[in-house]
């Protein structure tokens, strides 16, 4: 089952990645499975470390120096039936009443804050014919925890435009805010800890009892190509 939409139409958010630094800041293009992403790092500086198998791929961007992971990307690819399409959006009426493929893409970005992964998640529904390749819609943007734990996302909101002004297009933009709540108390040790969540970031929520409970706003933007 899909999760519920929190597409927001209208509302347009964008937050470069707040991890780079300013000599890092340099724009590249970076292929997942069908869709490029693009990324705000110098490929000199790092390594692109793939995991991959036929429907999905994930690829971290390693820091040379340090060995650590700056960001990880995902795309996963649901293969539906080929179809026979009337209007896909070309000129040539040949080519618009010829048979295509459709594909579902779910693209998305991952972020590590102390203990917690979050991930914002785009689903493009997307038009094959030969070379030709196009986004008809967007079916979802959303937030997600991607591990477990004491912690989860509020304050969620997530957004996906069209870069051409309309659709179908090539190019789209994901972009999107949240703030993560984790709790904790004085005994607890490790990741979880008052000290690891303050040196992650996080600041003094409220507490409830012996459970205390730190925040953190975070911000995700990246922009989808298929060429």
């Amino acid at each position: 089952m899909l999760p519920i939409s929190r597409f927001l139409i209208g509302y347009s958010l964008f937050f470069p990645p707040s991890s780079a630094g300013a000599e890092q800041l340099i724009e590249n293009k970076v292929k997942l499975k069908n869709v490029f992403v693009d990324i705000h790092y110098d490929k000199s500086q790092v390594n692109l470390v793939r995991t991959e198998d036929q429907n999905s791929t994930k690829l971290h961007l390693v820091d040379k120096k340090s060995g650590k992971i700056l960001e990880t990307y995902g795309e996963i690819v649901q293969p539906l039936e080929q179809v026979a399409t009337k209007t896909v959006g070309m000129n040539d009426a040949s080519v618009a009443s010829a048979a295509g493929t459709y594909s579902i893409s779910t693209v998305y970005p991952e972020r590590n804050d102390g203990p917690a992964v979050s991930r914002l998640s785009t689903q493009l529904y997307i038009y094959s014919y030969n070379s030709f390749r196009q986004i008809n819609k967007v079916l979802n943007t959303w937030w997600s925890e991607a591990n477990g734990g004491s912690w989860y996302l509020t304050r969620d909101v997530a957004n996906t435009v069209s870069m051409t002004g309309s659709f179908p297009t090539t190019k789209v933009q994901t972009s999107g805010s949240a703030t993560i709540e984790v709790k904790t108390s004085y005994s607890i040790t490790g990741s979880f800890s008052i000290s690891a969540l303050k040196e992650a970031g996080f600041t003094y929520g409220y507490s409830s009892g012996s459970d205390i409970y730190y925040r953190k706003p975070i911000n995700l933007g990246f922009v989808y190509s298929l060429y």
